[in-house]
Order: structure tokens, then C-alpha cells, then sequence
């Protein structure tokens, strides 16, 4: 990669500021029911190929370019410096131009008095492309969809840059992205000011606000000490550990509390009200990542302003999160927001996209229906093979983007390949998700669950039905047994001396089993939990050696049941992250732990 693309890894550094609207997420809606459960070879040539996207630079070095300042002219220093953004406003004539405010303090004088805050001076930039991957990734509401409207609030969240497109809608952002178009390819009058021109579909007419970047303390350090005081915590008893971050607002959901194989104790978690209902305005509320060093006993923010991406993480939610079984990697995908796979290998400190603007991956989305990750599925043997699946259709002229598209990577997302999904006609499939059982082996869960054993040329049905799963790796493998839920039933695979683990034939349904999109184990007992069970004692478990003899486990009142359950073997703690409950009063969701022994 050159130091252009090096930079802009650099600049996506973002800052510590709420924002005020949705980060423009696609909307669910209905699909296409499957036409049949015949298997066939779904590969496509140009699909199947495998597509080496641009190199990626690694997070080390991605840091240590932003820390080699020396060797950069002072142009280079000002705009790689991980910063927050702080603009200088008036509050009137008489006083002084430089007196500082803060970008939130700003804010609220420009929003309670709009007509008082002063018009920043137009600095045309030029017109420029945009993509579902924002150029300008934050969407700033105005009072007027005018030129000047725009420029005074980008600039009273402190953004250099502001763009107006299709006639008015206002982004701001910290860095110039994508090609310069002619100027006559912006297009579209303003809606309240028709002699200025506001971009056009995708197009941004973008202008400098002239807002000043501010150093930040550097990012919080990966973890080096985990300390869970276990006299304190009683055995068998669930209790609420949820950081009063992933509670601010009543209809916030704990989207995932997980532990990783390779780093026991260290606990990960995410919340945001995106998809439950929002701030009533426009706007949302999200957490970023947090993490615990104490089994949930206290809690810090794993990414700060001045870390690596930070702005692409608190986009929309984060509403999936794997640690890596063998090295110190995580994975997240950023739902209704970037719609991005994004990498960390310092503790979620700092974070590449994997998918990038320039990936070719992003080439099979249409623009008006954006590549949007959905959920994540890792080979239990190898970190860098990951399988994911979609949030919206790929594209190609002669499918009318209407079908439903998979991708794998064997080298940790530096090289993709991409090709159909199951029943692909069908398109895009709400909560679908991929359990790899080896490199060659996967089970794929959408509409109908079906079995590959040569990576995706080929399935197999192997049930039908509707399965809804968590985005963070569905299913339960061992090296003897596969455990798949979802679709109110649950099954197990175990190997025969004719078929393979997962094939067709070697599945039963479990007797007695509840209703799961969360399962895990602790090597003694399955554990289970639906995120829809709003009953108020939503957690299940049964003895391995008798999956048919189930049992609920008691705990305080949850409004509803969990995103996700993950096992911390070296401290004996189940941790659960659980959705949010509106009937009779919203219920927050959170983060529960139980000591099992």
C-alpha cells in the first residue's frame, strides 16, 4: 500500500462526539420465500474467483506511520494527528474570534438559537463521489437545506469538511475521500436555496468549514492484567455487571458480552438503541466497545478518539463481535452504519476495515443497495479463515441484483473470495448466519439450514424452516458434535463411520429442547436463551449426556432474553447480553454473568 492509502487508514481516526443522526443503514424488508429444497451448484466463474482486494496495511503499521511524525512535512503532521475536533465560534461580534468552545457546547448553542450562530465562510472544495461507505460519514441534520445551514453546523461539531448532496442532505466528515468530478456533475438545486447547487445522488458538493484539530490522549493500551476477585462472586447466582454506558437510554440492547479461547477473563462488550427505536429525533445512541479486565466488575472504553478508526467503530451498531480461538485478532462488523468487517489486534484499541473502498468486494453491491456485513462465522482451527454473510444483495447486471452473496478469506481479509449462497435467488436473508466446522465444512443458516463440504460449491439441505441466529458465530462445534438452533427446534450432528460431521443424515432433532439463538457450553452442560423470550427467566441448560433433560435457571427478572452467551473457562463464568423490552415498560438490555462452579 503507499503512503496515500496508508494515510487514509490513519485519517479515519475519529472523535469524541455524540452524534445527532442515524449513520444511514440499510432497512430490512421482506424477501423472497425459497422456491424449493433441491441443491444445486450455486458457483458462479466470476463470483467464485478469487478477488485479491488491495493490500492491506497492518495495524502496526498503521500506528506506527501516525507516530512517525518526523518524517512527514508539516501538512502531513496535521492531518495524520489522532485528534478530536473542537471548532472556535463567536457567540457575537463583540467578542473575541478566537474564544474556544467546545464541540458539544457548540452544539447546543447553535441548536437552541440556529438564526444566532455565525455562517462559516464558503470554501468550495469541489464536487466529489460518495458511496454507501460515506465519504463524509456523518449525517448532521439543518433547519434548511441551504449551503450556509450546512457549513454552520459541520463547523459547530468541529468537522473540516461539510457536503450537501441530493438537493440538500448535510454530512460532515474530517478528510477529502473518493475522485474530484467536473463541477457540472453536481447537479441538483438546494431545496430552499435553488440559485446554489447541492450535489446530486451520491454526489457531494463538499466545502472546508475551517474547524481546527486538537491533539487527544492516545488510545487505551490492550490489556496486560486480568484480576476477577472470585470470593466475591457467589456460585450460581446470575447478576447484572451492564457499565452504565449500555444505559443511558431506557431502549439500549446489549449487543454482545463475550470472552475469548485465547484470552479467558478479558470480557468485550457493545450497546446501542439503533434498532430499537432510536432518541425519538433522528438520532441514536451507541456505545462504541468496552471491555472488562474483571470479569464485569468495572469497565473502560477499548477504543478512544485518538485509536485507529475510531469514528467507523461508533457508526450505526456493533452488532457483531469474535475473538480469535489462537492469536490476539477480533473481528467486528458495524451494522447500521459503515455496514463494515473491521479487524483489531491490540485489544480493539486501533481497527482496519477489511472491507475498504477500494476492495472488490464492495464491487458486486449496487450503489443504492451498499455492502452491509452481516454475520461472521470462524474456523475453529485458524484465525484468518473467516466466512461472512450479507445485510443486503449482490449485484451483477445479469442477476438484477436480487441474490444473496457469501465471502471467505483464508489470510485474515487481505484476499476475498465471494460466491452464492444457498437458494441465492432468494436474496439477502434477515439474521443469517455461517457455523464453520472446518476448512472445507459449513452449515449455513437462513432460510433452510444446508451443509457444504467442498466451501460452497455445493449444499445440502439438511432442514427447512426459518432459522434466526446471533451474528457472532452461530452454532456449538466440538471435534465430535455440531449443535445448530434457530428456527425454534434444535439439532446435533455427531460423525458416522459413512458420513461427515455435519452431513446430511447424521442430524436428530433434541427432544424437549427450548427455543435458542444463543447456545454454548461449558464441557458439562449446553446452555441456551432466545433473545425473544420476554418471560423474565429466559436462560436454559442441559447435561450434555442427556440433551433431552433441560432445565430453566433462575435469575432475577431479565425483560428479555440474549443476544449472546459466551463461556469464560479460566474463572467458570456464562455471560449474557440481552435485548431490550418495551411491553409494560422498556427494560434496558445488558450484561449478566453467572459463576458456575
Amino acid at each position: 500500500m503507499d503512503h496515500t492509502q496508508v494515510y487514509r487508514q490513519i485519517l479515519l481516526a475519529g472523535f469524541a462526539l455524540s452524534l445527532v443522526a442515524c449513520g444511514g443503514g440499510s432497512n430490512d424488508s421482506s424477501n423472497g420465500q425459497a422456491n424449493g429444497s433441491t441443491s444445486k451448484s450455486n458457483t458462479i466463474s466470476s463470483l467464485t474467483a478469487s478477488i485479491a482486494s488491495a493490500s492491506i496495511a497492518s495495524e502496526s503499521s498503521a500506528v506506527s506511520t501516525a507516530s512517525s511524525q518526523s518524517s512527514l512535512d508539516s501538512t502531513s503532521m496535521s492531518s495524520l494527528t489522532s485528534s478530536v475536533i473542537q471548532s472556535s465560534k463567536s457567540a457575537s461580534s463583540s467578542k473575541s474570534a478566537s474564544s474556544s468552545k467546545s464541540a458539544s457546547s457548540s452544539k447546543s448553542a447553535s441548536s437552541s438559537n440556529s438564526s444566532q450562530a455565525p455562517t462559516a465562510t464558503r470554501v468550495y472544495q469541489g464536487c466529489y463521489s460518495d458511496s454507501g461507505d460515506r465519504a463524509l460519514p456523518f449525517p448532521i441534520n439543518t433547519s434548511r437545506n441551504t449551503i450556509d445551514a450546512c457549513l454552520s453546523e459541520v463547523q459547530a461539531w468541529g468537522l473540516p469538511y461539510a457536503g450537501l448532496q441530493n438537493g440538500g442532505q448535510c454530512w460532515g466528515g474530517r478528510e477529502l475521500r473518493y475522485d474530484k468530478l467536473p463541477d457540472a456533475s453536481c447537479t441538483m438545486a438546494c431545496g430552499d436555496q435553488p440559485n446554489d447547487v447541492c450535489g446530486g445522488p451520491f454526489i457531494n458538493s463538499i466545502y472546508s468549514t475551517g474547524a481546527v484539530l486538537q491533539p487527544l490522549p492516545s488510545a487505551q493500551p490492550p490489556e496486560t492484567s486480568v484480576t476477577c476477585d472470585l470470593g466475591t462472586i457467589p456460585i450460581g447466582v446470575w447478576q447484572n455487571v451492564t457499565p452504565a454506558e449500555f444505559q443511558v437510554r431506557a431502549n439500549m440492547e446489549t449487543t454482545f458480552a463475550t470472552v475469548g479461547a485465547h484470552r479467558p477473563g478479558v470480557l468485550y462488550g457493545a450497546s446501542s438503541n439503533n434498532t430499537s427505536g432510536g432518541n425519538g429525533d433522528g438520532s441514536y445512541t451507541a456505545s462504541g466497545l468496552y471491555r472488562s479486565l474483571d470479569c464485569g466488575g468495572s469497565w473502560q472504553a477499548a477504543n478512544t478518539p485518538s485509536g485507529v478508526n475510531f469514528n467507523a467503530t461508533r457508526t450505526g451498531m456493533m452488532w457483531a463481535f469474535l475473538h480469535g480461538n489462537h492469536s490476539n485478532v477480533q473481528y467486528a462488523v458495524i451494522g447500521y452504519g459503515s455496514g463494515d468487517l473491521m479487524r483489531s489486534t491490540d485489544g480493539g484499541a486501533n481497527w482496519i476495515s477489511l472491507f475498504p473502498a477500494d476492495s472488490p468486494v464492495r464491487e458486486i453491491f449496487a450503489p443504492s443497495a451498499p455492502l452491509f456485513t452481516q454475520g461472521i462465522g470462524l474456523d475453529p482451527a485458524d484465525d484468518k479463515h473467516l466466512l461472512v454473510t450479507f445485510h443486503s444483495n449482490c449485484y451483477s447486471p445479469s442477476n438484477a441484483n436480487t441474490h444473496n452473496c457469501l465471502a471467505e478469506t483464508e489470510d485474515g481479509g487481505q484476499t476475498w473470495r465471494t460466491f452464492y449462497a444457498p437458494q441465492p435467488e432468494t436474496g439477502w436473508v434477515e439474521a443469517a448466519s455461517i457455523v464453520v466446522i472446518d476448512r472445507t465444512s459449513w452449515i449455513f443458516l437462513g432460510k433452510g439450514a444446508y451443509y457444504t463440504d467442498d466451501s460452497g460449491a455445493t449444499w445440502q439441505q439438511i432442514a427447512a424452516g426459518d432459522f434466526y441466529n446471533t451474528y457472532s458465530g452461530a452454532g456449538y462445534v466440538t471435534n465430535d458434535m455440531v449443535i445448530i438452533s434457530g428456527d425454534g427446534l434444535m439439532r446435533i450432528s455427531r460423525a458416522t463411520a459413512n458420513a461427515r460431521l455435519g452431513a446430511p443424515g447424521t442430524w436428530s432433532v433434541i427432544a424437549n429442547a427450548p427455543n435458542a439463538n444463543a447456545i454454548t457450553s461449558d464441557g458439562v452442560n449446553l446452555y441456551a436463551s432466545s433473545g425473544s423470550d420476554s418471560g423474565g427467566q429466559p436462560f436454559r441448560f442441559a447435561p450434555l449426556s442427556d440433551l433431552t433433560n433441560w432445565q430453566t435457571m433462575s435469575s432475577p427478572t431479565v425483560g428479555r432474553g440474549a443476544n449472546s452467551l459466551s463461556y469464560d473457562a479460566q474463572n467458570n463464568m456464562l455471560y449474557a447480553s440481552t435485548s431490550v423490552m418495551a411491553p409494560g415498560g422498556i427494560m434496558p438490555g445488558g450484561v449478566w454473568r453467572i459463576r458456575l462452579k
